[in-house]
């Protein structure tokens, strides 16, 4: 081992244990930019309700949007995005256009 490999382990398969990360970002870098920088790494999006696709959604009990992705190891990661608003769980998880129009209509 030389000088610059002192301390580093490297795990390969399933010796690594999955993690999750969350990445704090602004709503309209999620909304404009998220799906061309996933794309681009080839990184598949998925969404809250673990459902694939590329369409943020909101936790309205936050409330909050995010889109998720794997890492080629297996993490979890997360750009997510506090929304304006009071949190609404019973509203559940729902696309960003009905959050906008359940705010816009004072709910």
């Amino acid at each position: 081992m030389g000088r610059g490999d002192a301390g580093r382990m490297e795990k390969t398969g399933e010796a690594i244990m999955p993690q999750y990360f969350a990445f704090r970002c602004d709503a309209g870098d999620i909304l404009n930019k998220s799906n061309g920088y996933l794309a681009a790494r080839n990184l598949p999006a998925y969404n809250f309700l673990r459902q694939p696709g590329n369409q943020p959604m909101v936790s309205a009990r936050m409330p909050a949007i995010a889109v998720y992705f794997n890492d080629p190891d297996g993490h979890i990661l997360e750009f997510i995005a506090m929304l304006p608003g009071k949190p609404s769980p019973g509203l559940g998880v729902i696309t960003y256009e009905e959050w906008c129009s359940l705010t816009a209509n004072g709910q």
